[in-house]
């Protein structure tokens, strides 16, 4: 995407030329000195603050006003705090990017999703790395409820455990996905060595888990899924017969795995697996759109939309910023191996009833992907709470949890956008986005011969209340009414998207 950090080479003028609606560039200053410089800006990386074009002969940066403003900001509030409102002052006013226009890049995290320990740990690093930090606290939350094991749980109509499943989507080599994995390897190689035993990169069969369960069984029955190709895990999934899917589906529900065999014995009943995935979101889109795989698979993962954050050309070991809390990171994996039942405190209570209240009803392959809004939050305000060595989850808890949620709702509908989940229903959407077609026209225009392939992606749209049927005028000679396929008026799939955009 122009104006993107990787396009620094560009003029100023250039990035406004192909981005933005405005004929001319807006006036620029020369910023020098206060310890302000490039990395601060692109750190936010907002349309406003890409108007970096060089550094000036003085050693500052050739900037906006807009920008400056932001940059003597940053040196009195917290950095993601003044993102997210900037970025926001910018969607509201319609000065976002033309290509960022229809989708516009999900705003960041609220500040409160770095709360305690994680948060303390993604801020000592992420001025010396290029990675995103909403990914390196992803990956942090997610190999720490791996690692910390199932002794505490939270009862929540079912046992929730702190095994969360993560997807890091970016695109291929500025998404800097592996080196938020990298960063995260690196500290718990610091706090525990040792513990990249339960570490499983990549699966081929829902046997080959089993398998590796089995080897630990007891001892340590955990497992850290690392799929740095989720697209080759998907396409996996896909094939006919394949146990990946519902292995993995009944791991994240701490269900027994496997089959009850008298000789073999593969039935594990005793487990913890989280899973960490990596994909690119063009290969996102084109591998998950089945809506049995987005019901069955897709919900149970967070999904996080992430990207380069700043340019960082000697990039130090995240091992040398951690020291202070090595030893906090110990004491909270100690604390959460311990065996308890957690509760929410009574102020957790009244937030959790009000979010439980909240929930939204959402239709379409989005939709399905957050269906699981509850059991995520929970899981996560339970991974905060034992980071933060508690016996209860607290109404602190429960706000990071909700911000970092919140994050994932963001990024999947960036990711996703209004997509039905059915590749046919979602083209024959865009036909109708036009006006009606009969159905006899809709069999030309699409190609879809099978009738009931037709059929079943017509009633995709009416069982999600895009589309509607309707008998059509008798002809001259008579015979019967043609059936009229047309868009519901006014129906948007995902909370802020106009309707048929």
């Amino acid at each position: 995407m122009a104006g993107s950090p990787g396009g620094l080479a560009v003029t100023s003028r250039k990035l406004l030329a192909d981005d933005y609606r405005d004929p001319e560039p807006p006036p620029s200053v020369t910023l020098k000195g206060a310890g302000i410089d490039a990395a601060d800006l692109l750190a936010l990386d907002l349309p406003p603050l890409r108007w970096i074009g060089r550094r000036s002969g003085g050693g500052g940066c050739v900037v906006s006003e807009q920008a400056a403003r932001v940059a003597q900001a940053l040196h009195q509030f917290d950095r993601h705090e003044v993102a997210s409102e900037v970025e926001s002052q910018y969607a509201m006013n319609g000065r976002m990017p033309k290509a960022e226009a229809s989708a516009a890049w999900p705003a960041p995290p609220d500040r409160a999703a770095y709360h305690g320990l994680a948060g303390s740990i993604v801020r000592a690093v992420e001025p010396y790395t290029e990675a995103d930090p909403v990914a390196i606290l992803g990956t942090l939350l997610a190999t720490f409820g791996a690692v910390a094991g199932n002794g505490r749980t939270l009862y929540q109509g079912s046992r929730q455990a702190p095994n969360i499943y993560a997807v890091l989507a970016g695109d291929t080599g500025t998404g800097r996905k592996g080196t938020a994995w990298g960063i995260v390897q690196a500290v718990f190689d610091t706090v525990r060595p040792g513990w990249e035993s339960i570490l499983v990169p990549g699966l081929a069969s829902g046997e080959g888990l089993i398998g590796h369960l089995k080897r630990h069984e007891g001892v340590e029955e955990r497992a850290l899924v690392l799929e740095t190709e989720l697209g080759r895990l998907l396409s996996v999934m896909a094939r006919e017969g394949s146990t990946l899917s519902p292995t993995l589906r009944d791991a994240w529900d701490g269900v027994p795995l496997g089959r009850f065999l008298s000789r073999e014995g593969s039935l594990v009943t005793r487990h913890h697996v989280g899973c960490l995935a990596h994909i690119t979101p063009v290969d996102l889109r084109a591998k998950l759109t089945d809506t049995d795989a987005a019901n069955g698979f897709g919900n149970r993962f967070l999904w996080i939309a992430v990207r380069r954050r700043r340019l960082v050309p000697f990039p130090t070991s995240p091992v040398s910023h951690i020291g202070p809390f090595v030893a906090a990171l110990n004491h909270a994996l100690d604390h959460a191996g311990t065996r308890r039942d957690m509760e929410f405190t009574s102020e957790a209570r009244d937030r959790w009833e009000a979010f439980y209240a909240a929930l939204p009803q959402r239709h379409g392959l989005t939709g399905a992907l957050l269906a699981r809004a509850e059991a995520q939050v929970a899981r996560l305000a339970l991974v905060y709470a034992l980071l933060d060595r508690q016996d209860a989850i607290g109404a602190e808890h429960l706000d990071a949890a909700e911000a970092l949620w919140s994050y994932a709702e963001r990024s999947a509908r960036y990711l996703f956008g209004d997509s039905t989940g059915n590749r046919d229903a979602d083209y024959i959407r865009r036909l109708l986005a036009d006006g009606p077609f009969t159905k006899v026209d809709l069999r030309h225009e699409t190609g879809i011969r099978d009738g009931a392939r037709l059929q079943a992606a017509i009633d995709v749209l009416v069982e999600q209340g895009i589309g509607q049927v309707r008998k059509g005028e008798a002809g001259p000679k008579g015979g019967p009414r043609p059936q009229i396929v047309e868009l519901v008026p006014s129906v948007s799939l995902v909370p802020g998207v106009p309707a048929h955009a």
